[in-house]
C-alpha cells in the first residue's frame, strides 16, 4: 500500500507537467496495475465518476497512454508503455523550446518595421486550460483576423471551440478566418460564416501545427502539435498594426 501511494504521488507530479490533473495520473495507473480493465472497475477503484473518467480516458488516448479495445460486448482499457510519458515529456520541453526560437526569431524580422516601445509584453502560455485563456481574452475584441490551419481532434478542444464561436458570433465580433478545405474545416466554415464572420478555405497542403490569432495590440500563436498546447501573445501596437497589413494582403490573395 506505501509503495503504491508513493507510486501515486510521483506520478501525480509527473502528469501536472503534463498539465493532466491527479485524477488522470491515478487512471493511468489503475489500468497499468491492473491490465485489461472496463471504465466501471477504474471508476470504482479511483472513486471518479464515470462520466468524469470518459473525459480523462479520451485525454488519456489522446497522448498514446490508454489504448481501448473490444473485449466481447464491452470494451476494455489498456495502459500503454510507461516510457511514453518520457516521450511526452521530451515533446514538451521540445516545444517550449521551439516556442521561446520562435519568439526570438520573430522580434528581430519585425524589429525594421516598427519601433517597439518599452511597453512590449510577451506573455507564455502551456497547458490546454492555459490556452482557453488566449481565446477568451479575443472575446474582448471587436475583430479578430485568424489563420486556423491546424488539425485538432481532441474531442474537448473541439467543445470549446464550438462555444468559443457561439459567444464570439452572439457578442457581434467581426472575424476574417482561414482554415484548410478538409472536410472538418468546410464544416466548420458552413456552421460558423455569417455576414460578420467571414470564412474561407486554403488548400491542405497550407495545414499546420500553429494557429494565428490578431486582435487589438495583440498577434497570437497557438501550437498543437502532438496534442501539447503551447502558446505565445506579443502585445506591441505598431507590431500588431505591421502584422494586420501583412493579414489584409495574404486575405486578399486568397479571396481574389
Amino acid at each position: 500500500m506505501i509503495i503504491k501511494q508513493k507510486l501515486t504521488s510521483e506520478l501525480e507530479e509527473i502528469f501536472q507537467n503534463l498539465n493532466l490533473d491527479d485524477k488522470s495520473a491515478r487512471f493511468y495507473l489503475d489500468c497499468l496495475i491492473n491490465g485489461k480493465t472496463t471504465i466501471n472497475r477504474v471508476s470504482k477503484n479511483i472513486d471518479v465518476a464515470r462520466s468524469t473518467c470518459y473525459l480523462i480516458l479520451e485525454k488519456l488516448k489522446a497522448l498514446g497512454l490508454i489504448i481501448e479495445t473490444p473485449f466481447g460486448k464491452k470494451r476494455s482499457l489498456l495502459a500503454q508503455d510507461p516510457n511514453n510519458l518520457i516521450n511526452l515529456l521530451k515533446v514538451k520541453k521540445e516545444n517550449s523550446e521551439k516556442a521561446y526560437d520562435l519568439v526570438q526569431q520573430i522580434l528581430p524580422e519585425l524589429s525594421p518595421y516598427s519601433k517597439v516601445s518599452v511597453g512590449t509584453k510577451v506573455r507564455f502560455y502551456e497547458g490546454f486550460e492555459s490556452i482557453k485563456q488566449i481565446y477568451n481574452e479575443s472575446l474582448e475584441a471587436e475583430s479578430i483576423c485568424v489563420f486556423c490551419l491546424t488539425q485538432n481532434s481532441n474531442i474537448e478542444f473541439k467543445k470549446f471551440i464550438e462555444n468559443y464561436m457561439n459567444r464570439l458570433i452572439k457578442k457581434g465580433i467581426k472575424t476574417c478566418e482561414v482554415v484548410t478545405d478538409y472536410e472538418s474545416d468546410i464544416e466548420y466554415k458552413n456552421k460558423f460564416t455569417t455576414n460578420l464572420n467571414k470564412i474561407i478555405c486554403v488548400p491542405r497542403d497550407f495545414c499546420a501545427d500553429t494557429d494565428y490569432m490578431l486582435w487589438d495590440n495583440k498577434v497570437a500563436f497557438i501550437s498543437f502539435k502532438d496534442q501539447i498546447y503551447t502558446g505565445i501573445i506579443i502585445e506591441d501596437q505598431e507590431i500588431a498594426n505591421f502584422e494586420k497589413k501583412r493579414f489584409d494582403l495574404l486575405w486578399k490573395l486568397f479571396t481574389r
